[in-house]
């Protein structure tokens, strides 16, 4: 339905497809679509004025749009495996290899100041988070070392990924800035320690007492992990 028309156009022509989970690109212009058939399977693309998609790649998962809306970074493989990370050029309708070794890898998010973040599962180990750029430079490790990790969160506009890490001695949040990659621990715990988004501000879950209704589950602001702004009961 157009926004300033209000008329109903067929943008893509299913025919025997199947469509599952919808993107817009920024600028509305393209849909982006996972799509399969008997005769077809992929991830397409097509321009609100074109006559038929295009199908971008048979194995893509995780597709994640570039700050400007240009490009489009994803993983794909040839079996349920995700060997390498990709970036797809929109208006060249190009296809790039951003990473040089295979693995199973998951896209994480594309940063404001054009950091491509992923992680990859290996054989047997914990997951390992890294950054890297668009044209397969300055690929660095994220995770911290020696840690376990248990949670993320990224924040794009702040350039910073906070980690829940398991020690020896218990629990951590780690924060580490993408671009320096300097990291900082900033709250220890004898439990997992949580971290959810509210509104502007990033808010710490800390449970005193264990995970079986017995503990209780309190509140703090990352900017101020010593003042509780609540807490629930036997959690």
């Amino acid at each position: 339905v157009g926004a300033n028309d209000n008329r109903v156009r067929e943008v893509i022509p299913f025919g025997d497809q199947v469509i599952n989970d919808f993107y817009w690109s920024p600028d509305s212009q393209s849909l982006f679509y996972y799509g399969y058939s008997d005769r077809h399977r992929g991830f397409f693309r097509v321009g609100i004025n074109d006559q038929k998609p295009v199908l971008m790649s048979k194995f893509a998962i995780d597709p994640i749009f570039s700050p400007d809306g240009s490009q489009i970074m994803f993983c794909q493989g040839v079996t349920r495996e995700h060997k390498h990370v990709y970036i797809y050029s929109i208006a060249e309708k190009s296809l790039e290899k951003v990473t040089e070794t295979e693995g199973e890898y998951s896209c994480g998010e594309w940063t404001n100041n054009n950091w491509l973040i992923f992680v990859e599962y290996p054989p047997n180990r914990d997951a390992i988070w890294y950054r890297i750029r668009p044209n397969g430079d300055e690929l660095a490790r994220l995770s911290p070392l020696k840690a376990k990790v248990w949670g993320e969160k990224l924040s794009p506009t702040e350039g910073t990924i906070y980690f829940s890490v398991e020690l020896p001695d218990g629990y951590a949040l780690v924060a580490v800035d993408i671009e320096s990659l300097e990291t900082q621990s900033l709250i220890n715990h004898d439990n997992q320690i949580g971290l959810v988004r509210r509104n502007d501000e990033w808010i710490i879950m800390l449970l005193e007492g264990d995970w079986y209704g017995r503990g209780q589950l309190t509140f703090y602001r990352l900017s101020d992990p010593t003042t509780p702004l609540g807490h629930f009961d036997n959690w």
